[in-house]
């Protein structure tokens, strides 16, 4: 859906002459828990979401543009616990403010001292508590799990792949920082 929306912004473009503009995606992403009235914000379907959203954006461009790489940025890195309005505005977060996944997309942000791969654990919905580890240096490209999510294993290969346009290993001692 979110590529044939894509498509749609690139052929309204070409139908104004501008058939060389790129389009960047700023912010896309689902919500992992709502109010009882925003029935689809759930763990399920956010981490459906953002994990075909990172799935997709490893590839190139979209059936209209496929020559075209897409920039495409995931909201939000982290739950706002603190944001005013509905629940789902407080979790659009990959990570809970305390740094630790909300849920398993395949891919795990570990130290190099850890032991296990997280190409063993398959993504779950149980709100991030069995979020996975991993060692070793870092890959030349980015390597995939089993269930075919992006799969990063240790934080100095996030240097790599960024989201937000800033590295995730800036991000989250920051994080620590601001936590006092």
């Amino acid at each position: 859906m979110l590529f044939a929306q894509i498509d749609a912004v690139y052929s309204a473009l070409g139908a104004l002459g501008y058939d060389k503009m790129p389009v960047h995606i700023s912010e896309t992403g689902w919500p992992s828990k709502g109010d009882g009235d925003e029935v689809g914000a759930n763990v399920e379907n956010a981490r459906k979401y953002n994990g075909n959203v990172i799935k997709l954006s490893s590839k190139k461009g979209t059936p209209l543009r496929p020559e075209v790489d897409l920039n495409i940025y995931v909201f939000a890195l982290f739950n706002e616990n603190l944001k005013p309005g509905p629940t789902s505005e407080r979790n659009y977060g990959l990570f809970k403010p305390d740094g630790n996944p909300v849920y398993n997309l395949g891919f795990s942000l570990s130290s190099s001292s850890s032991s296990s791969s997280s190409s063993s654990n398959p993504p779950s919905n149980d709100g991030g508590n069995n979020g996975s580890t991993g060692s070793g240096s870092a890959p030349p490209h980015p390597p995939t799990s089993s269930s075919g999510y992006l799969a990063i294993s240790e934080a100095t290969s996030l240097d790599r792949y960024h989201m937000l346009g800033l590295s995730l290993s800036f991000l989250l001692p920051l994080l620590m920082i601001l936590k006092c």
